[in-house]
């Protein structure tokens, strides 16, 4: 905040007290209206009203030499479209500004209300699920939105979205399970393993930033993140259908399923004595997973 406010005083010294770097001044002080345009808004409204009062206020000047009337009046005119250069770069700036969850209107007054009961949806899973993994990732997600205006590039935005997300594996109940018993070995052949879609992710521990064209930022970049976000969930399933996450779950899901077949498979027989050991695990879309029961 420091330096923001450090970066107000240069920029309105450079506005109001030289001529010949206001246009600086023109261009720092419509950076920090993009960036607190209620605040700075205010003080350089306040800024310039005392400036015109006390030090404006006469209407009569010495005219150095070689300067003409004329060009008093094109200067008085240069000032005027100056500050009406710094409304309409604040009213922009409001327009487009969104509130953040630090300003006192932005705050979550109630609780959440639950949906209507009619609107509830509950469904039967036919035969059940066994969840057999999870595997738990910090994600990344980022994109390069190019701008355009008349077909021409004005410049680009880099957003990147940072959230915690859980993939659960499950497999189906409902399907026939094939269970050999070759020589004191028994071998079970499960259904494969399905990602349970959507994936799970924790919003609380989201991270959202955005960079790219300065002039862009203030205008495009919450959409551009909100665009990011709407894409997250078909590329978290995208990443929990990959081979790379199945092949990482699956010796857990094996562990799993192999302690499902020891307690309801196993010991529900003759075989209740049966070593743990000497039950191994296939899954119907490994190469092995085809033997024939």
């Amino acid at each position: 905040m420091l330096s923001v406010t450090f970066a107000f005083v240069v920029a309105t010294a450079l506005l109001f007290l030289f001529a010949s770097t206001r246009a600086l001044g023109v261009v720092g002080a419509f950076i920090l209206l993009c960036l607190q345009p209620l605040v700075f808004g205010g003080l350089l409204a306040l800024v310039g009203l005392v400036y015109y009062a006390f030090l404006r206020r006469r209407r009569y000047e010495l005219l150095p030499r070689g300067r003409s009337p004329a060009d008093a009046r094109m200067s008085r005119r240069d000032n005027v479209l100056l500050l009406a250069a710094l409304g309409v770069g604040a009213a922009l700036a409001l327009g487009y500004s969104q509130p953040t969850s630090e300003t006192a209107a932005s705050q979550i007054i109630g609780a959440v209300r639950a949906a209507p009961r009619s609107e509830v949806i509950v469904l039967r899973t036919p035969g059940g699920l066994l969840e057999v993994s999870r595997v738990y990732a910090t994600e990344v997600f980022d994109a390069t939105i190019q701008h355009e205006i008349l077909g021409l590039r004005i410049g680009e935005t880099m957003p990147r979205i940072r959230l915690p997300a859980v993939y659960r594996y499950h497999i189906e109940l409902e399907p026939v399970w094939r269970v050999m018993r070759v020589d004191g070995v028994f071998t079970v052949v499960a259904p494969r393993v399905q990602p349970s879609l959507p994936v799970a992710v924790d919003f609380a521990g989201m991270q959202k930033d955005v960079a790219g064209t300065w002039i862009l930022l203030p205008f495009t970049g919450a959409d551009d993140l909100d665009t990011l976000e709407r894409s997250i969930t078909t590329k978290l399933a995208e990443k929990a259908k990959s081979r790379d996450y199945i092949d990482r779950e699956r010796e857990d899901a094996r562990e799993t399923v192999r302690e499902f077949a020891r307690k309801w498979l196993v010991e529900q027989t003759r075989w209740k004595r049966v070593d743990y050991a000497t039950i191994r695990v296939l899954f119907a879309d490994e190469p092995a997973g085809s033997i024939e029961s």
